[in-house]
């Protein structure tokens, strides 16, 4: 390969199994691929975990670049990352700061060791979530159920699955896909029973559930709604 590029190959096509492999050694080449075909070459590849636990490719996570992406990482931006809705949820970040430090100190009375990792994933989770789903009953009821599938879901997705680079072996992944299925399957009856609640409840609060039925030209369906929901979240 190396005396291919020195003798001036433009670019090299390797096809092994399932995958091409592209080698461009000029300059020109990578300002075309980086710059006036940016879209194609930033495309992300459909894996088995964009599938399922994706809602095929729907959220922002897994979204393929192009429009819809722009659209999706938009709506993020306002409805989250704005000065106007940080400032807004300083109240919900003071409240969950101060209940992990009541439990924190709880715990340190009983003598038990205050595990910082997990406090502090459990406080970003906690925040995260009330400011995704609101402070309602069944949100904070069903928290501990989504945030164990959430966990589940980390680490079944980043399985590696033969499937996605040898496609004739996806029998192989039978297992792996059927415990994605399961836990995706948790995660989305809590999900839609959020968006339903949502839905039925106009004078609901404005949180980021209500933000994506209220953006309904870019969250076109719920299956939209709930691989962007699950993606803030986590």
């Amino acid at each position: 390969m190396e005396g291919l590029f020195q003798i001036g190959t433009a670019a090299i096509f390797l096809s092994w199994i399932a995958w091409s492999l592209f080698f461009a050694p000029r300059t020109r080449i990578y300002r075309e691929a980086l710059k006036v075909n940016d879209i194609v070459f930033s495309s992300r590849p459909s894996l088995a975990a964009s599938r399922i636990l994706g809602d095929n490719a729907a959220g922002i996570l897994w979204a393929p670049y192009g429009q819809q992406w722009r659209n999706l990482r938009k709506l993020c931006s306002l409805e989250l990352l704005t000065s106007r809705r940080i400032e807004e949820s300083r109240p919900v970040r003071a409240a969950e700061v101060a209940a992990a430090m009541a439990r924190a100190k709880e715990m340190s009375k009983a003598g038990i060791c205050v595990n910082l990792t997990s406090l502090l994933a459990d406080l970003t989770f906690d925040i995260m979530r009330v400011c995704v789903m609101g402070s309602s009953e069944s949100s904070r009821s069903s928290a501990g159920v989504y945030k164990r599938a959430m966990k589940e879901s980390f680490v079944a997705g980043g399985e590696v699955h033969v499937g996605d680079y040898v496609p004739w072996l996806w029998w192989l992944d039978l297992a792996k896909v059927a415990r994605m299925k399961r836990v995706h399957g948790e995660i989305d009856d809590i999900i839609q029973k959020e968006i339903d609640e949502h839905r039925g409840n106009s004078s609901g609060s404005d949180d980021f559930i209500t933000a994506t039925l209220r953006n309904d030209e870019i969250c076109r369906t719920d299956r939209d709604r709930k691989g962007l929901i699950s993606v803030r979240i986590s």
